[in-house]
């Protein structure tokens, strides 16, 4: 089925309704043979006989797995080589009484056919409003992540935060919950591009806050948190940044106790507090953050970065041996050459 096999096989693997949690309950013989007998027509490019089979068995399925018979459908279609038909097919699924999951992932593939047709204006405006209609779906991520590649392509980083920023105000006027995931990541990477790519502190500083309130409960919570305290350190606002920093290293540390979660940025965290706390002035809680990350984090790809941070600063116990263990135990580290222009310095 050439992309939509692994989306179809999980809703026909779903347990129908009534069969125990957990324990998949099997469709009738004679339609799953039908659905097998689709998709060998369909690898040997004989697609309108496995569209034909769809259909036919398509009122005997579930409605979940109707639902993907739906866009198998329009698949075929296209597969076919017929797009215009192809994006009628997935333009009429997408405005169908069908769940927001299907209509998004119609409305995405139809924005699609419309930009390889050559109508790329259309199918960036179908896309926008695939994801502000349905800002909770994957389809709508999946919207998100090409708008974004083809605006940056076209115009930058600047142009992809620019779309951003417009998307995070549709969002809000839109407003419920059910936006949150998608307004968090529009917040947070715009701040981010803000930030990193266009070295705008102030604009990022303010994107990043609201990403803070937005992305509780998301799975950009994290994000969020952790380009908060990289703005705000790089504003000079160090008590804002020493927390933002310090709350992703106790959500760690406290992780421990129930064992369910680790931050993908503990290590950024922990380095970070040693940058911020260098910045400040303050050597020895400079010194025991950087010592963390090697104690707490050992497999971090940071732990050269922060073993050669912790070396060189003027409160380090046996500062020359600290150097020399690093040579030793990083050769191919980035830092190799200032180690050792930094203890023949001390050698003078």
């Amino acid at each position: 089925m050439s992309g939509w096999l692994p989306t179809l096989a999980a809703l026909l693997a779903v347990a129908l309704q009534g069969a125990p949690p957990g324990k998949p309950a099997a469709l009738p013989p004679d339609i799953e043979a039908a659905i097998l007998a689709a998709e060998q027509l369909e690898a040997q490019g004989a697609y309108e006989a496995a569209r034909r089979q769809i259909a036919a068995v398509q009122p005997q399925v579930p409605p979940k797995q109707r639902n993907a018979m739906d866009l198998w459908i329009c698949n075929l279609w296209r597969r076919a080589g017929d797009r215009p038909e192809a994006r009628r097919c997935y333009a009429r699924l997408a405005t169908s009484w069908v769940p927001s999951e299907t209509q998004a992932l119609a409305a995405y593939h139809a924005a699609f056919i419309a930009f390889e047709l050559g109508d790329e204006q259309t199918a960036l405006d179908e896309l926008d409003a695939a994801i502000v209609a349905y800002p909770q779906t994957d389809g709508a991520q999946r919207a998100m992540v090409w708008m974004r590649g083809r605006l940056r392509q076209r115009g930058g980083a600047a142009a992809e935060a620019d779309y951003l920023i417009g998307l995070a105000s549709r969002l809000r006027a839109r407003g419920g919950k059910r936006g949150h995931r998608a307004l968090a990541a529009a917040l947070v990477d715009a701040g981010r591009i803000r930030l990193v790519e266009r070295g705008a502190v102030a604009a990022a500083e303010m994107l990043l806050g609201e990403a803070l309130q937005v992305a509780v409960d998301t799975v950009w919570a994290d994000d969020a948190l952790y380009w908060a305290a990289h703005a705000a350190r790089l504003a000079k606002r160090w008590e804002r940044a020493l927390r933002l920093y310090g709350q992703l290293a106790d959500a760690h540390r406290s992780s421990w106790v129930v064992g369910s979660y680790v931050s993908a940025y503990y290590d950024d965290a922990l380095l970070e507090l040693g940058v911020t706390w260098e910045a400040m002035g303050k050597c020895q809680e400079a010194l025991a953050a950087y010592s963390r990350v090697a104690e707490d984090a050992p497999t971090s790809i940071l732990v050269d970065d922060a073993r050669f941070a912790a070396a060189r600063l003027p409160c380090a116990p046996d500062p020359g041996g600290a150097l020399r263990a690093f040579l030793r135990d990083h050769p191919d580290s980035r830092w190799v050459a200032a180690a050792r222009a930094t203890l023949q310095e001390r050698a003078r």
